[in-house]
């Protein structure tokens, strides 16, 4: 079988997404077969001629790297396709350089040692990648694809047949529960034996969603055209997102979907922190908190249904190159709101509830710009005191925006959101990236402390002019934005004085 050498293939870009790029490098890193070559034969009617990896269509791999990234199982998959050790740590750079690791993956086992489609798929099959076995089904043959599950498995089934704590309990991502790192003593996770009855699952969902309205999986599918491509808006970890309407209202509609990246325990992982979505924002309700209309639990997929946010998100509106820039007024609203919404959020209850993923992505955008605060699925309630910690079994959210006592000390506070509010807040007022691997130091919270105050001037965002008086605003919310990214977790700003801050710096010219 020929290879062709001209067709398009993937290679990241410098902000570590996928761009075309003819040819491939050439290497001899050592990977393993699954015994299946390409070329084959046409001995079933179903019969697909296999090809390399290479020969995937450019948009086929995009989409296929982009699903594993949100997984994230390259290491998983690593050690079945035997990587050398010295792959797996350049992998590992490239990622903290803000680079697919799965693109990274790929190019190594499955370009450079020219491995075919049908070797992946069934690699996938083994460490159980259901959804990325579907991305692939096209390019293999049938008996292969009668190995891919004809449904994903109902909320109330993945429930019952996981040991996942009752859910009128905390829901937090550790399964082990949480230690104060004050006194070292356990603070109980409140784990109680799970529920066998399906019937008594789906009471204790709708227990904590009982002032939400529960809609049929039917009337989603209608809402979405049968959950039409041209209706996508976006993936996200556990799910994709649709546009719809529902009752003669346009909403945004979260497909919930479970993978298992080690198997039950990854399931009950992902439904966790799907059901932590809904019990969050089932309780916290504020004009800057995503608002959810309701829930679907009696379909192939459990869904939640969310206000569409027809702005889009803070992150589209700066880095955009077809939208217009913010103005400075708006970049202050937003940034106002965001921190109004976090502000309540650790203040509005006994305990804290941590967000754990602020970043520009997460702050969606209604038309009149106002911000909402979504994707509580990593949302953990903290320590009494705010001026406490507690120590986590796992660490999950985006390493860019994350403090290095909680990426190494798995300690979680209040200040684990004011350090990535900063790091958002110095994106916003810089228009630099949270990472950039062309920028020394690569990330931003360390490139900003390498600048003295004088010099930040020269940091303000140049694609938007700077008229009478914002200039020291913005330098001011620079500076406001390098002390919540301090290394010290007691020398960052509670959100209230980050909150009162922003509103004393504000100047808007007439």
């Amino acid at each position: 079988m020929s290879v062709s050498r001209s067709r398009s293939i993937l290679s990241p870009n410098n902000s570590g997404n996928f761009e075309a790029n003819n040819g491939i490098a050439n290497g001899n890193s050592a990977g393993s077969s699954i015994g299946i070559g390409a070329g084959g034969s046409s001995r079933s009617s179903g019969y697909i001629k296999d090809r390399y990896i290479e020969e995937l269509p450019s948009q086929q791999l995009r989409l296929l790297c982009e699903h594993l990234d949100e997984m994230q199982v390259w290491m998983q998959l690593a050690e079945v396709m035997q990587l050398r050790p010295a792959d797996v740590k350049f992998i590992n750079q490239q990622q903290e350089l803000g680079k697919s690791p799965s693109w990274q993956l790929i190019r190594k086992w499955g370009i450079e040692c020219k491995h075919t489609v049908t070797e992946l798929f069934m690699l996938l099959w083994k460490n159980e990648q259901h959804h990325a076995m579907r991305m692939l089904k096209d390019f293999v043959e049938r008996k292969y694809q009668l190995l891919i599950p004809r449904s994903q498995p109902r909320l109330t089934m993945l429930m019952a047949n996981s040991d996942i704590k009752q859910l009128n309990g905390p829901i937090n991502s550790s399964s082990s529960g949480v230690s104060n790192s004050n006194n070292n003593t356990s603070i109980s996770s409140y784990e109680q034996t799970a529920p066998t009855s399906t019937q008594r699952i789906e009471q204790d969902v709708r227990e904590f969603a009982r002032y939400m309205i529960e809609i049929s999986y039917e009337e989603l599918t209608e809402a979405t055209e049968n959950w039409s491509e041209h209706l996508k808006l976006g993936r996200g970890g556990f799910g994709t997102v649709y546009k719809g309407t529902w009752k003669c209202t346009e909403v945004a509609v979260k497909q919930l979907q479970y993978n298992a990246v080690n198997g039950r325990d990854s399931s009950k992982v992902q439904l966790q922190q799907s059901l932590n979505e809904l019990k969050h924002l089932s309780r916290y309700r504020h004009d800057n908190v995503l608002p959810l209309f309701g829930y679907s639990l009696n379909g192939e997929k459990p869904c939640l249904v969310y206000q569409l946010m027809k702005g889009g998100t803070l992150e589209q509106r700066l880095y955009s190159k077809k939208e217009k820039p913010l103005t400075w007024k708006e970049r202050v609203e937003i940034c106002l709101g965001a921190a109004r919404g976090i502000n309540f959020l650790h203040v509005c209850d006994i305990k804290p509830l941590i967000h754990g993923d602020i970043k520009p992505a997460n702050v969606l955008l209604d038309v009149c710009l106002t911000p909402r605060i979504g994707d509580f699925g990593l949302a953990r309630e903290g320590p009494a005191s705010v001026s406490r910690s507690v120590t986590v079994s796992q660490i999950y959210g985006t390493k860019p925006y994350l403090p290095q006592e909680f990426l190494r000390g798995k300690k979680l506070s209040t200040k684990v959101d004011t350090y990535s509010y900063g790091v958002m807040l110095l994106e916003t007022f810089t228009g630099l990236r949270a990472v950039d691997q062309n920028r020394k130091p690569h990330l931003l919270p360390e490139y900003i402390k390498g600048i003295r105050k004088d010099q930040f001037d020269d940091l303000i965002d140049a694609r938007q002019p700077v008229q009478n008086g914002e200039r020291d605003m913005c330098k001011n919310l620079i500076l406001l934005g390098s002390q919540c990214v301090a290394f010290e977790a007691d020398d960052r700003p509670e959100m209230k004085y980050v909150y009162n801050t922003i509103n004393i710096c504000k100047i808007y010219p007439e």
